[in-house]
C-alpha cells in the first residue's frame, strides 16, 4: 500500500483474514528518538499485540497481516495504543474499539440463519439450564457476544419470556409479509 494511502487512524472494523495498516505521528515520541508504539487488542478470552515499525517519515507504522487477522476470533476488541519511550517508560496514547467480523470466505459451517432474537433466546435457555445445574455457581454467560450476569433463575426466566415474545413477533411479521396467517386470532368489534 502506498504510504500516502495509509490512514492515520486505527481501523474501526476488520474482517478476519484481511490486512490493515495505519500510521500514528506524535511529535513528542519519534522513532528516531528510540520510541516505539504497540497496540494491545483485547476481549474477554483473547488478546493480540501489534508492534510498530518506523515508516521513515517520523511516524509509527502499525500493520496486521491477513495471516495474523485470520487467527482472530470474531467480536469486539478494546484496543490500547501505547508508546515505549527511549527511557523504557510506557505511555498510553490511544484507546478505542475494533469490531472483528468473521471471515466469510473461509466459513465452513455455513450461515447461521437464526435471527438475533432467536440466538438470544437459545443462549438464555442454555444459561437457564447451566444456572440450574450448577445451583447458581455459574451465573455469568456470554449470549450473542454480550456478557451478562444473572442473580436468579427467575431473572433468566423473565429474560426468556421477553425473548420468546420478540421471536414470536418476528415470526408473525415474516408470515404476514408472505401473505400467510399467523395462527393467532384477532378479535375486533365494528362500530356503526
Amino acid at each position: 500500500m502506498p504510504q500516502a494511502s495509509i490512514p492515520n487512524h486505527e481501523p474501526s472494523a476488520l474482517s478476519a483474514g484481511d490486512s490493515a495498516s495505519w500510521v500514528i505521528h506524535h511529535s513528542d515520541y519519534l522513532p528516531d528518538d528510540g520510541c516505539s508504539m504497540s497496540y494491545a487488542f483485547a476481549r474477554q478470552d483473547e488478546q493480540h499485540v501489534v508492534n510498530s515499525t518506523d515508516n521513515s517519515d517520523g511516524g509509527h507504522l502499525l500493520s496486521i497481516s491477513s495471516a495474523e487477522s485470520a487467527t482472530w476470533g470474531a467480536g469486539v476488541y478494546t484496543y490500547y495504543g501505547y508508546i515505549i519511550d527511549g527511557a523504557g517508560e510506557r505511555v498510553l496514547l490511544r484507546q478505542g474499539k475494533l469490531n472483528v467480523l468473521p471471515d466469510l470466505l473461509a466459513a465452513t459451517t455455513g450461515h447461521d440463519g437464526r435471527s438475533q432474537w432467536q440466538r438470544i433466546l437459545d443462549g438464555l435457555k442454555a444459561a437457564f439450564e447451566q444456572y440450574a445445574i450448577s445451583n447458581g455457581a455459574v451465573s455469568e454467560f456470554s449470549i450473542d457476544d454480550v456478557t451478562r450476569k444473572f442473580n436468579s433463575l427467575e431473572e433468566i426466566a423473565k429474560a426468556i419470556a421477553t425473548a420468546e415474545s420478540r421471536v414470536q413477533h418476528e415470526r408473525d411479521k415474516d408470515l404476514l409479509a408472505q401473505g400467510r396467517p399467523t395462527g393467532r386470532k384477532v378479535y375486533f368489534r365494528m362500530l356503526r
